[in-house]
């Protein structure tokens, strides 16, 4: 048996479950912050929160976007291709990103950051100063690896990045002020709002890195294909 996807089925898919998940997020919020009841349901689709329904689908897209990659990786490592090396790195960066977001590391290193840079105080989430620094590192790293890219493919990762990092950095940094703004105590739901579109940003940056892979895959890789057989043989064939 062969199990066939269709890039835009898959992706389409996965926009789906990111608009239900925003709509119960934004749905939960109104009905909270308006009457005070349903805050163990409310909670289960914020997005803001951690471990609950959204951030275990945002650590599994971004595992499935490692996983992916390392795919990639194994094939050109085959094949001997010069940018071998870049999928890997990428697949362990993903890895990474996925692991970062069950256990929200990023948090835990925003006091470590104040401290050893001054100005960084004035951010309430100055995480976001070292993984910015990172973002760029890699953007100037990879720069001969995304021109080495077919053009789609170059377009969709520099447009999935850019909106994964709007999210991920620049509206963390925005909502981060407002939470500060009002005391950083208590969200309120304005702060909740902003937390949505933040998310959204960072999923919906994902699902099309996500379909950026597949397509490229498709082009690059047409007979590749996954095989489910009692028989001992290698599961991805090419």
């Amino acid at each position: 048996m062969e199990l066939r996807v269709k890039p835009r089925d898959f992706t389409a898919a996965l926009l789906f479950v990111i608009l239900t998940l925003v709509t119960a997020h934004i749905a939960g919020q109104l009905v909270f912050f308006n009457t005070g009841k349903f805050a163990l349901l409310a909670k289960a689709f914020d997005l803001d929160q951690e471990k609950n329904f959204p951030t275990y689908f945002a650590s599994v897209i971004l595992l499935f976007s490692a996983l992916l990659l390392l795919i990639i990786a194994a094939i050109n490592r085959q094949s001997g291709d010069r940018w071998r090396h870049y999928w890997l790195a990428l697949a362990l960066i993903f890895f990474f990103m996925s692991i970062d977001e069950l256990v929200a590391f990023h948090d835990h290193i925003n006091q470590i950051v104040k401290e050893l840079l001054p100005f960084a105080g004035k951010l309430h989430f100055a995480w976001v100063i070292p993984y910015l620094a990172g973002a760029g590192l890699l953007l100037f790293w990879y720069t001969r690896f995304l021109f080495s890219l077919p053009f789609q493919t170059r377009l969709l990762f520099l447009t999935a990045g850019l909106l994964y990092v709007s999210g991920a950095a620049g509206m963390e940094i925005i909502s981060g002020q407002y939470f500060a703004c009002i005391g950083g105590i208590q969200k309120n739901f304005t702060y909740s709002m902003l937390t949505a579109v933040e998310e959204t940003l960072e999923m919906v940056g994902i699902a099309l890195f996500i379909y950026a892979l597949m397509h490229y895959i498709d082009v690059e890789f047409h007979d590749l294909c996954l095989r489910v057989t009692s028989q001992p043989q290698h599961v991805i064939t090419t």
